[in-house]
């Protein structure tokens, strides 16, 4: 992946108002995406059709480190065999729209529940449900409102396969979570997770807002989720056992660099937060330079990130 320190050859072309807030305003630490609140996390909502669809790349970005993790969990725990799946924090419905697209065998009586804490993410799943009356394997698919940290809807003892998506690894109480996974995992059963190792959507993009105004840092995976070893040890502190970690390239395609700045703009949850007493032109200042960093830096249209892809028992 490019560094970002690409960055300040742009930094001569750009207003004079960045220049001077980039350089005279005090260096912060970043947060991490397990230090934004669940109240921000409740609120946070899009839908699958809201990423950027690029021709060159069928799937879009969670769907492919998805699709990596669900070839991986078939593997060690073939899907076919299923008595009962669980999705947490499963968002607009990535994973089971993911592995209903793809050519794993699924057991047909098998449950496909979901949980997520924002209410918004649940509905944009059950709109997704309902534009497949015909598929009676969408309506299979059961998902509601719940914290990952309290799963009373779930019995103990009661999924044979646990998956969560880019879930787990940002929710403020991991270990919490992790804790529910073993509670509702079938003793026989196979837990799945995912996170965000590079991504230079974030890092090199997105932390341009960072450069202009250091106390505005965008927040990133927890440093424990970003390597393969932090990732295997993380799982192994909380009781599981035959712990696999893998990476996953990704590649986030765009059709103009103004494009993928707006998609990121509009539906990373952090946003709002980051740039509350903003100017407008402020704002419009970081857009500008990224559009200008994205168009020299990633002229083959592909944003290259990395995915990690843990099982565990």
């Amino acid at each position: 992946m490019r560094a970002l320190s690409k960055f300040v050859q742009v930094l001569p072309r750009l207003q004079p108002f960045c220049i001077s807030a980039a350089m005279s305003a005090e260096v912060s630490r970043p947060t991490e995406f397990a230090d934004i609140s669940k109240i921000t996390w409740s609120k946070f909502s899009y839908k699958l059709t809201d990423l950027v669809n690029d021709p060159h790349i069928p799937l879009q970005v969670p769907s492919q480190a998805a699709l990596v993790q669900l070839h991986l969990t078939d593997s060690i725990l073939p899907f076919a065999s299923a008595s009962s799946i669980l999705d947490i924090a499963c968002g607009p419905g990535t994973v089971y729209s993911t592995l209903l697209d793809s050519s794993i065998t699924l057991n047909p009586n098998a449950p496909l529940l979901g949980n997520d804490i924002s209410p918004s993410m649940i509905a944009n799943l059950h709109e997704t449900i309902a534009s497949h009356p015909n598929d009676p394997r969408w309506t299979r698919v059961h998902a509601i409102v719940e914290d990952a940290t309290s799963m009373t809807s779930i019995p103990s003892s009661s999924q044979s396969h646990v998956l969560s998506a880019l879930g787990i690894c940002n929710i403020p109480s991991s270990d919490a979570a992790l804790l529910e996974v073993r509670r509702v995992m079938a003793p026989c059963g196979v837990f799945s997770m995912t996170s965000i190792a590079k991504a230079a959507w974030m890092t090199d993009v997105m932390g341009i807002l960072g450069n202009f105004y250091p106390t505005r840092a965008v927040p990133f995976t927890s440093a424990k989720w970003r390597t393969k070893e932090g990732f295997a040890a993380e799982l192994e502190r909380n009781g599981f056992v035959d712990v696999l970690v893998e990476e996953a390239e990704l590649r986030m395609g765009f059709a103009s660099p103004e494009e993928i700045v707006e998609t990121l703009w509009r539906v990373l949850p952090f946003i709002p937060s980051l740039t509350e007493g903003m100017r407008r032109d402020e704002i419009e200042g970081v857009k500008d330079a990224q559009v200008r960093f994205v168009r020299e830096t990633y002229p083959d249209g592909i944003l290259p990130g990395m995915a990690l892809v843990g099982v565990a028992r």
